[in-house]
């Protein structure tokens, strides 16, 4: 962050020098999460608009994974839906997502793909003999549309940053210390700061999140 801050400063950058004239103060607030950071990123710039700060980019999902009966899809998204297991924003990045699938399963993509084009682009995979199965690596994805909790680093050693989403909607955020915390949903409603996730903007976020690093709890 301080490194960040000395190139803007520096910047010989118009807009950079424009901004330098007019910082008075800098503050920063400890999240734990950059999952947590980019949230509360996004509340602020919707709430104060700086003139400095570029709109976030919306994205754009346009291919869906679909898993159902041990067979595997990729389809185009024609409309906005949320049908589905996993949403990219291309059929490329959809590829290297089964890509990355089976060279970590032990099971070949003949036994879930029907697609011969597919299947033509996944011929060169190397399987891993000790690999998982594909049901196994594809069972953190299955949380993504139902209700869940996800745990983060916090802001000190011993506590954590827990994120829960209910209805496919990001509902809030909370910071604990102790595991009945979360266990405890009571407990936990009590403590969480609310989202207003109508766009799903954060479930996105949290999405992307969980694809590289599958950290969750299950509420169900």
């Amino acid at each position: 962050m301080k490194k960040k801050l000395r190139q803007v400063v520096t910047s010989q950058a118009k807009w950079a020098a424009n901004l330098t004239k007019k910082i008075y103060r800098v503050s920063y607030e400890q999240t734990g999460s950059l999952l947590i950071a980019e949230i509360k990123e996004y509340i602020e710039i919707k709430a104060q608009r700086p003139k400095f700060v570029r709109k976030r980019k919306a994205i754009h999902l346009k291919s869906v994974l679909n898993y159902k009966d041990n067979r595997i899809q990729i389809n185009k998204i024609a409309l906005p839906s949320k049908d589905g297991l996993i949403f990219f924003r291309s059929d490329k990045k959809a590829i290297n997502f089964l890509k990355w699938l089976f060279s970590n399963s032990c099971q070949s993509p003949d036994d879930y793909i029907d697609n011969n084009e597919l299947l033509q682009q996944l011929a060169d995979i190397e399987h891993l003999k000790n690999g998982k199965s594909i049901d196994e690596l594809l069972e953190v994805f299955n949380f993504m549309n139902g209700s869940y909790i996800l745990k983060l680093r916090g802001r000190t050693a011993t506590e954590h940053a827990v994120l829960k989403i209910s209805n496919n909607k990001v509902q809030g955020y909370a910071y604990i210390d102790l595991k009945y915390q979360v266990t405890n949903s009571e407990i936990l409603n009590k403590l969480l700061i609310p989202l207003n996730d109508d766009k799903g903007i954060f479930l996105n976020m949290v999405h992307q999140y969980i694809k590289t690093r599958k950290t969750y709890i299950n509420t169900n």
